[in-house]
C-alpha cells in the first residue's frame, strides 16, 4: 500500500511515469537512502532521505564525487551503524508501550 501511494505521489510530481523515469542511479539512491536512515523504522528512510537529497546539488560539478560518497556513506554505515541513522535517534519508550 505505501509503495502504491508512493507511486501515486511521485506520478503527480513528474506528471508522467515511464520506465525511464527509474534507471539504475535513481534505485541505487532508494536503496542507499533506506539503508543510511534506517530500515527497522518508518522513520529511517525518510532520515536517509533527509540526508542524501541535497548531496546532487552540494556535488553539482562532480557527478562521480556524489556517487563515491554514497558507496563510502554506506559501507561506513553498514559498518558501524547497521541499523542506520534512526537506531541512534531511537526515542525513548514509556514503560508499558508495546514493542
Amino acid at each position: 500500500m505505501l509503495a502504491g501511494l508512493g507511486g501515486v505521489l511521485i506520478a503527480r510530481y513528474i506528471g508522467f511515469i515511464s520506465p525511464e523515469s527509474f534507471n539504475t542511479s535513481a534505485s541505487v539512491a532508494f536503496i542507499t537512502m533506506l539503508v543510511i536512515g534506517g530500515r527497522k523504522s518508518l522513520y529511517g528512510p525518510v532520515l536517509g532521505a533527509l540526508v542524501l537529497t541535497p548531496l546532487p546539488e552540494l556535488f553539482r560539478g562532480a557527478v562521480q564525487t556524489q556517487h563515491m560518497f554514497y558507496g563510502a556513506a554506506l559501507i561506513l554505515i553498514l559498518r558501524f551503524l547497521p541499523g542506520g541513522i534512526a537506531s541512534v535517534l531511537k526515542f525513548k519508550r514509556q514503560p508499558g508501550s508495546p514493542t
